[in-house]
């Protein structure tokens, strides 16, 4: 995704839930560890939501989400990969 699309899926993340802090905005893209390693970056505090970034500071993570590489480093294979669907019924 480029910076444009990631600003429009971030605004769009936030409109669903305008309570949710930037980690759970983040995590609709990426994994929480990631999420958090990436914000850290950023200098975003982590309980912050999208509204209450400054500008410089959401641009700057924008940028990050799209331009830090991320590397594959291997997989454990087809027969150990996964589908799961569902969860706890409560």
């Amino acid at each position: 995704m480029n910076e444009e699309q990631i600003n429009k899926h971030l605004k769009k993340e936030a409109l669903k839930n305008p309570n949710a802090n930037i980690i759970e905005i983040i995590t609709t893209l990426l994994p929480a560890p990631l999420a958090y390693e990436l914000c850290k970056l950023a200098g975003v505090k982590e309980d912050i939501t999208l509204k209450k970034l400054s500008g410089k500071i959401k641009e700057k993570l924008i940028q990050i989400l799209v331009w830090t590489p991320l590397t594959v480093n291997g997989h454990d294979g087809f027969k150990l990969a996964m589908i799961t669907r569902g969860g706890v019924n409560g």
